[in-house]
């Protein structure tokens, strides 16, 4: 997923002389977190981009479009000249894109829209949700399990390359979860028609199933608990307290892992929410997200 913008995550001195160091950054009022989205007038899709404006400009001031939070201001940034790279830079640490492994929760056989995660990628150094530029759906083989651990999460490892075959378009990156549109047709080997989906009011306390892929033999369907159900009057996350009870499941993984958020809660022939996190105190536990916050 490229970001809508590049996102400010840090900042550093350049040396103008062998005494002086200049940091562009703090000079403009940059702020970690932030997100410039165009320079001279010119939107930015890639760093590569911003490289370019810095080589032209021969040092000028840059006029930025920024976002900050929920607003847009409006900053000017004057490059500073290394003297030991003999080069114009502006002294910013940026990011433009991210990659992971995740599971797709649902497709909507109707509209086509997809959603997976339960919860938004955010950034690492920043903990802001990335904004969606463009991004895409592909095919990942997973190659090995680590397992969860009390106090270490576990983790899914796989790989996948920009030539994956590619299953959909991403079109945002909310609180909520991930959603686009499918080009590409998935069969769930498991569930091979589409399930009605069921409201929190729907939801028991007691026995269910998630599905998961947690190796190249497929979609699986495992036995949890659940073992609180909360009451949400509005949209929140952890609606749900899960406990993995599978011990195929517990097994291979432990318990829940980074990777498998987003597998679907099914109770009663009903899909009821997804897994959104795990409890690292306790991997076999973690969380689940309404599917009524997922679907409106």
């Amino acid at each position: 997923m490229y970001t809508k913008g590049l996102l400010v995550v840090g900042n550093t001195d350049i040396n103008i002389s062998e005494s002086q160091k200049r940091n562009p950054a703090t000079e403009a009022n940059l702020l970690v977190g932030d997100i410039i989205e165009n320079a001279n007038d010119i939107q930015l899709n890639d760093i590569s981009d911003l490289d370019n404006i810095i080589s032209s400009n021969n040092g000028s001031p840059i006029p930025l479009n920024v976002k900050r939070g929920e607003n847009h201001i409006q900053l000017s940034i004057t490059p500073a000249f290394d003297f030991s790279e003999k080069k114009y830079r502006l002294g910013l640490w940026l990011r433009d894109s991210t990659a992971g492994i995740g599971t797709l929760t649902y497709i909507n056989p109707t509209s086509h829209e997809f959603v997976a995660l339960g919860h938004p990628i955010t950034d690492n150094d920043t903990g802001i949700i990335l904004p969606v530029g463009k991004g895409e759906i592909l095919e990942c083989h997973l190659n090995s399990i680590d397992k969860g651990k009390k106090g270490i999460p576990g983790e899914l490892k796989g790989s996948f390359n920009s030539k994956a075959n590619s299953y959909g378009t991403i079109l945002d990156n909310s609180q909520y979860g991930l959603y686009g549109t499918m080009s590409n047709n998935l069969i769930n080997p498991v569930y091979t028609k589409p399930i009605p989906i069921g409201s929190q009011d729907m939801v028991k306390e007691g026995k269910a199933t998630i599905l998961a892929t947690i190796d190249d033999t497929g979609v699986k369907e495992y036995e949890i608990e659940i073992v609180k159900a909360n009451k949400q009057s509005s949209r929140a996350p952890k609606g749900m307290v899960i406990k993995v009870t599978d011990q195929r499941l517990l097994d291979k993984t432990g318990g829940i892992v980074q990777g498998m958020s987003g597998s679907p809660i099914i109770q009663n022939g009903r899909l009821i929410g997804a897994v959104t996190h795990v409890l690292v105190s306790d991997p076999t536990k973690g969380y689940g997200l309404y599917i009524d916050w997922m679907f409106n």
